[in-house]
């Protein structure tokens, strides 16, 4: 299992909210989100997932790796909104795989998952998982032999 040590070593900050960093994860090759537990919404949340496309296409990744073990529930505005507008828009910067590190007693899990549900599986994979370490072999072996 990886240390938080050996996983910040490959992590490179790129922008930083009260609710959430930004990673680029030079390891996997990924956005990297580590969410830390305040509640967000409204513009506020539309902010940290329109830095999460910008990395997107500043780094040319396809890949989030997102630890939403700490994010709180995301509200039906806003789950609505990610799915008609920030979907297709990380799409066209080349979203096509996401990570989720969720925990069991995560208030969030099911608004994550219903979020999920709504994208296209021929296009974007999507993994839940309670581990990093879990998260990361499945981001490598999604893109092992491209």
């Amino acid at each position: 299992m990886p240390s938080i040590l050996n996983i910040m070593v490959h992590l490179e900050l790129l922008y930083e909210h009260p609710a959430c960093n930004i990673f680029y994860n030079k390891e996997l090759h990924a956005v990297h989100t580590v969410w830390k537990g305040p509640f967000v919404k409204d513009q506020v949340l539309k902010d940290i997932l329109n830095d999460i496309i910008k990395v997107m296409e500043l780094k040319k990744t396809p890949a989030v790796i997102a630890d939403a073990r700490l994010m709180q529930v995301i509200d039906e505005e806003d789950q609505e909104w990610i799915v008609k507008d920030w979907y297709q828009r990380a799409m066209a910067a080349g979203f096509r795989c996401e990570a989720l590190i969720v925990s069991k007693t995560t208030f969030n899990e099911l608004a994550i998952k219903q979020i999920a549900k709504q994208y296209d599986d021929s296009k974007v994979s999507t993994g839940y998982f309670q581990t990093y370490g879990e998260a990361a072999k499945w981001i490598n072996d999604q893109f092992a032999g491209t």
